[in-house]
């Protein structure tokens, strides 16, 4: 399992490089040859999700998201401590504009990892997009604290601390950072 597992990373990340779509069929083949021999291995569920999130990407087509979903919440089932899956769950919601239900999946895991910085500075995003700018401050906050120098959350603490003063309820579409 140990070697599929890589060979589907490995292809997966050359998808990233070059965009070929020949490596995310790859990727999807080396990760359901896992899935079919151990249906809990949850590794390979997060990443047949992702690439499935990455087909729904390229193609538009609705069945990839809940095929996406699906994985990702047998990943989490399997092992509930899986970062990753819950993060790329939540990616998930976040690309469907979802934010509430994104902003729950963090929730849920900053139970288990409360200074995470990446899963902080994402709940926030997902708040600031859900236009609950004082709730992302308080996890942007949270977050100065550990690592003042975090990428991207001076610029915006700043626009959301001005969206909140102005009153301004205008669609933000601020960025979360990403994993896989």
């Amino acid at each position: 399992d140990r070697q599929l597992m890589n060979a589907g990373k490995k292809c997966f990340d050359y998808y990233g490089k070059t965009r070929e779509k020949k490596w995310l069929v790859r990727a999807e083949l080396f990760f359901g040859r896992v899935i079919k021999r151990n249906p809990k291995n949850a590794l390979a569920l997060n990443g047949a999700g992702v690439v499935n999130r990455e087909y729904y990407r390229e193609r538009k087509d609705k069945k990839y998201p809940a095929a996406a979903r699906v994985y990702f919440e047998r990943a989490i089932a399997a092992d509930p401590l899986l970062k990753a899956a819950y993060i790329n769950l939540a990616l998930l919601d976040e690309k469907e504009g979802k934010f509430d239900e994104a902003s729950l999946v963090y929730e849920k895991i900053l139970r288990i990892y409360p200074s995470d910085e990446l899963l902080l500075f994402n709940c926030g995003v997902v708040n600031a997009n859900a236009g609950r700018y004082a709730d992302a401050l308080g996890y942007w906050k949270k977050l100065e604290k550990l690592n003042p120098s975090y990428r991207r959350l001076k610029k915006y603490i700043k626009e959301t601390e001005h969206l909140l003063k102005s009153g301004d309820r205008k669609s933000t579409r601020l960025n979360s950072s990403h994993t896989d």
